[in-house]
């Protein structure tokens, strides 16, 4: 899955192999019980067919607004979306294929960052963790490698 920080502009993949299977469950289950995670975190969900949104917060502070798509029919349209987050500065790249995950950082997150850089860490596992459960909950099977 190609994953795009919209704050920033960088791109790396996230391979499915990374996200234990216990991880994946643990969201699913998680999301069908109104969306806490772990210790502080939880996540407000709006699943599509083909694609989703969702906010992670940290004891109850949105910290940052993810897409994630998995269909070539949505992708154009929610990349539109979801671009419009990116700072003006921002230089991005379209995904090359689906699917994929953008995540933009919310004005929220930046003073709690600074008090608690671990949780930068944490949010960007958790939106990647977070995507491939939304992803498989769909009933998509990605190969290993994506």
């Amino acid at each position: 899955m190609e994953f795009i920080t919209l704050t920033t502009g960088a791109t790396s993949i996230s391979l499915r192999s990374e996200v234990g299977d216990d991880i994946v469950r643990a969201i699913r289950k998680a999301l069908t019980g109104g969306g806490e995670l772990w210790a502080g975190w939880a996540v407000k969900l709006d699943r599509r067919d083909g694609w989703a949104t969702f906010e992670l917060l940290h004891r109850g502070r949105a910290l940052s607004r993810s897409f994630v798509c998995w269909t070539p029919e949505a992708s154009a349209k929610l990349w539109e979306v979801a671009e419009a987050l990116a700072p003006e500065r921002v230089v991005l790249h379209r995904p090359r294929g689906v699917p994929w995950l953008a995540a933009a950082i919310l004005p929220g997150a930046i003073a709690l960052v600074t008090t608690e850089p671990h949780l930068l860490l944490e949010l960007a596992d958790a939106e990647r963790c977070i995507a491939w459960a939304v992803i498989e909950e769909s009933g998509l099977r990605c190969p290993a490698r994506l």
